[in-house]
């Protein structure tokens, strides 16, 4: 019985996403620190929610 192949052998071996390599990560910007797409994702949706009860709380308010 064949084992089946790893979907996924490393950096531009991919093989879920051919083409897309989203084992590398992904600079912040010059100079600063690498990031996942997950790790930025997180972030992202970290912010979204602060902002969002920020302004839920500023219309509680007014």
């Amino acid at each position: 019985m064949k084992s089946p192949e790893p979907a996924c052998e490393g950096p531009g071996q991919c093989r879920q996403r051919p083409g897309k390599d989203h084992h590398s990560p992904i600079e912040s910007g010059p100079g600063g620190p690498e990031l996942s797409r997950r790790q930025i994702i997180d972030e992202g949706l970290e912010y979204i929610l602060r902002y969002d009860a920020a302004l839920l709380l500023r219309l509680a308010d007014a």
